[in-house]
Formats: C-alpha cells, structure tokens, sequence
C-alpha cells in the first residue's frame, strides 16, 4: 500500500493516532503534575519527560526514546512516564518494546484507558489476537465506542465490534469517525453493500471509490502488523525489547504491608490482572513473523455441530478442488507453541464444523529465536477456491485470509488432526 494511502486511511477512517492513542502527545496529554516540594531527581524525571515529548511532537522517535527511557529510568513507578515511553515505541516501529511498556504502565494504572487501547492495537500487530481481546475485555477504564469496536475488528472478533459499533453508529449525534469505523469493519467482514452504504453517508462519491479502493488492500494485510501499522502510519522495525535495566520491579513487601489499609491482616497484593506476554514474556512468546502472521479469533457464537446438521451443510457447501499440491492455503492463527495451534484448530473444527472437511496445514520457522506456529485449510488449487472457504469463514463472523503455501517446518500436531477427521 503506499504513503498517500496509508496516510489517508489513518487520517480519515478511523483511528488516526491523535484519535486513538496520541501520535503526538504533548506532556499535557500524559497528566504530568507533581506537587512543590518534589525532589530534584523527580523533577529531572519530569524534565526529561517533557524532552521525550517534545520529541514525539516533532517527530524524532529515536530521540524520544532515548528521552523517555531516561525518565523511566529515574523514576520507574511513574505510569505516565511508562506510556510515554510505550507511545515512543510504538511511533518508532519497536512493537515489541511498545507491548512490554504499556503492559508495566496498566500494571501501575490498571484505570488508563489509552495504554490499554494502545496495549491491544500492538498485540494485534504482533499477532496475538487472543490475548488482545482479553486486554479488551478486562479493560478497567471506559474506551469510546468508535475505537473499542475497530480495535475489536482488528483482533478478529467481527460479532463483538459490530455489537459496538453499530448501536453507536446509530445514537444520536453520533460522529462520522464511529459511522467510517463501522463502515471499515463491514469491509474486513466482507460486506462491502454495507460498508459502502455506510462509508457514503460522509464522503463524496469521488472520494467513496478512492476509499473502498484503499479499504480492498487493507483487508488483504501480508502481515500481521499490516492494519495497525497503516491506521497509525508507523514502520514496524525490528526489535530485541525493552532493555531489561527498565523492568518493572514488584513492590517490595514492607511497601505492599505499609498501604494495606489493616497492617495486622494484610496480605500479599494480588496481582493486577493486565493482559501481556503469556509465560515470562519473554521473545519466545512473539509471533511477529514476516508473512501473513495474523492470529484470527474465531466465532464464539457458532456452536458444535452434530452429524446431521454437518451433513446438510456439507451438501450446501460449493465443491472446491482440494488436493496434496494445491498451493492455496486459507490461515486462520498464528500461535506461540504447537500446543497452541492444535488447539485453536480443534476449537475451530468444533465451532465450525465446514472446517473439518478440509486438510489442516500447520508450519513452523523461526523469527529472532522464536518459533512462530501457522494454521490454515490447505490444498486449494486456486486462490478463488480459497477466498470462496475464506468467505464462509468471515460470513459467519470468524477471520481469515489467503495466502500461498509457506516453506516452514510441518508441524507434527497435523498428523494427529488428519487421523482425527479421518476417524469420523
């Protein structure tokens, strides 16, 4: 896609980063205000902040980073100062260091509304879908209706956005940024009568064909950061993480005991519940992976089917060719372990049982040491025949895309799903 129309869909559609997460925020924006009596060194943090803000402004990434680590570094509880610095990741490209900040900031501030936005926007980008619908769905702070229910498309949970987004579109006085956002996730559910009725109500019809146009290439993404990139106009770069001198330490237990409102009884904090890395969070758990790496949240409405009810469906569906070198394959996750995708398609042939009537593909590859595990419908001979399954797939509210057959490794969970459908 290129500049003009990455530009023009993040500015006009729907989530441009002033809009949703701030691509230029000011030290206003981050509520910095320390009382007279601070310390020096929390003014040299607070100093050193607005340094990195003023670099955001400008757009000199690099240098607000290195502005914003130094604030982090100064003073490590502060949480406007740790989104600061996921803002500064994730307008420089680093993914991977923007998830690990705004993860420690909701750690902090369970109640910002904006990192935990900004959190489930990058897991999205990384592919892990699964877990930024959960950082959605525990959110501790309201979210607009607009950009909560893209953010819900994004992710692959098409159902839950439009429960959002329409009603929202509807209300009165309602905004054309929520009518274009509706309008967007018709489009990546493949209703393009619809998300051109809507997209209409707010642009001329020159600019209605120039959209649509522009909305066709973004739903057909290359990689998983390929939406979210486009929408907030960043160039996702490679990334080792945040330097681990900046970890978020635990409190330490006398402070935990000295807040507790009843010292005699209290106990350990609970851990705040904040949607990040699964495990250590460590590179191992990344699935930012070169092609197609999109983690698709299935329908949670679509319930198992029994043998007859699969019978009749099967005799609804249209014949595709489907053989062992058909070259087409329809991708619907990505996961962090073999454990992962044999169980995402397990979920998946039971949630919808069309799926059990074609050869499940899974590869494997490594990116950056990490191992980066791919399901698909494979064996189609042509892309038309997979875009057909892939219709379906979206038509009942599930995500998916096409794409060739990769080079990776065949995982070995795939054996066991062939003896399985074979069983029946």
């Amino acid at each position: 896609m290129n500049r003009t129309a990455v530009l023009k869909i993040a500015a006009t559609a729907l989530v441009a980063g002033t809009t949703m997460i701030g691509a230029n925020p000011s030290i206003k924006q981050f509520g910095f205000a320390f009382a007279s009596d601070e310390t020096d060194a929390v003014a040299s943090a607070a100093d050193v902040a607005a340094a990195a803000g003023q670099a955001l402004k400008a757009r000199d990434f690099d240098a607000a980073i290195v502005e914003a680590e130094r604030a982090v570094g100064m003073s490590p509880r502060e949480a406007a100062y740790r989104a600061l610095l996921g803002h500064a990741y994730l307008q420089g490209g680093r993914l991977i260091s923007a998830e690990t900040a705004f993860g420690d900031t909701l750690a902090l501030d369970p109640a910002n509304g904006r990192a935990t936005l900004s959190l489930a926007l990058v897991q999205v980008a990384l592919g892990k879908r699964d877990l930024a619908l959960e950082t959605l769905r525990n959110a501790q702070a309201p979210i607009a209706d607009a950009d909560r229910g893209l953010a819900l498309a994004l992710a692959g949970e098409m159902r839950a956005a439009f429960e959002v987004l329409e009603p929202a579109a509807r209300s009165e006085g309602t905004s054309a940024k929520t009518r274009q956002n509706l309008a967007l996730a018709y489009a990546m559910a493949g209703n393009w009568g619809r998300a051109r009725a809507v997209a209409a109500q707010d642009v001329s019809p020159e600019e209605l064909n120039q959209r649509i146009a522009g909305w066709v290439r973004f739903t057909q993404p290359e990689n998983s950061w390929d939406q979210v990139s486009t929408l907030l106009g960043i160039a996702p770069i490679e990334d080792a993480g945040q330097p681990t001198r900046l970890a978020l330490a635990p409190i330490a237990v006398n402070e935990a005991y000295a807040a507790a409102p009843e010292p005699v009884t209290a106990a350990e904090p609970e851990p705040i519940k904040v949607a990040v890395s699964d495990a250590d969070g460590t590179l191992r758990q990344i699935t930012f992976a070169p092609r197609q790496e999109i983690v698709q949240a299935l329908p949670v409405a679509l319930v198992r089917a029994d043998r007859a009810s699969l019978k009749r469906a099967v005799a609804s569906v249209p014949a595709v060719r489907v053989s062992q070198d058909g070259r087409y394959v329809v991708q619907i996750g990505a996961f962090s372990s073999a454990i992962r995708a044999e169980a995402a398609w397990s979920r998946s042939v039971g949630r919808f049982g069309e799926l059990a009537h074609y050869r499940p593909v899974g590869d494997t590859f490594q990116l950056n040491g990490a191992s980066v595990h791919r399901v698909a419908l494979g064996g189609f001979e042509t892309r038309s025949d997979a875009e057909r399954v892939c219709g379906r797939v979206k038509a009942n509210g599930g995500n998916c895309f096409v794409r060739t057959y990769g080079n990776g490794a065949p995982a070995q969970w795939v054996q066991r799903a062939v003896a399985r459908i074979a069983s029946r």
